[in-house]
């Protein structure tokens, strides 16, 4: 698994967790452009939480992605961004640094739940996309490669606050 952690910024040399299923652990740190790579994960059990922790400025930002499936040989992206929490948020109904220390609440993840709220989060930032000249139907949220550098899917998270206001609106 690689991805970036990013808040519109890098999130650079942020501690980075995944923590599966059964309460296994692997931990690696983002590189100066927020970019990690997590090695073998064939041992873990989906779903998963992955976890980054950063600092900017005086700011620690602690944010989560979930994983739903068992990662296969190849390329596997997992960003950790303000929309992934978001995302995270709303499947969990609960605040996902709690659940990330909550075994049970991780083998409880829905995938359907995941997808749904994923979907949901895509068509509300959808006109968003357009304006960026992004292609909506090639960004996924989580998955889609890209760099904190301040253009395409990066300048979303600039323009965009992703906070999550309810505890659960699924």
């Amino acid at each position: 698994i690689s991805g970036l952690s990013a808040i519109g910024t890098a999130l650079s040399n942020a501690s980075i967790t995944l923590k599966d299923s059964k309460g296994k652990t692997l931990a690696v740190t983002s590189n100066s452009v927020g970019e990690f790579t997590l090695p073998d994960v064939s041992d873990l059990e989906e779903p998963m939480m992955i976890q980054a922790k950063g600092v900017l400025g005086d700011r620690e930002f602690v944010l989560h992605s979930i994983i739903t499936h068992k990662p296969i040989s190849g390329d596997n992206t997992i960003n950790i961004t303000p929309a992934s929490e978001s995302i995270a948020h709303q499947t969990l109904c609960k605040e996902p640094a709690q659940a990330f220390e909550e075994v049970k609440t991780i083998q409880a993840i829905d995938k359907t739940t995941f997808d749904r709220t994923k979907e949901k989060l895509h068509a509300s930032v959808k006109s968003a996309l357009a304006q960026l000249n992004l292609n909506s139907k090639q960004i996924d949220l989580i998955q889609t490669k890209f760099k904190a550098d301040k253009t395409g899917l990066d300048k979303l998270y600039d323009l965009i606050d992703f906070s999550v206001t309810t505890a659960c609106d699924i």
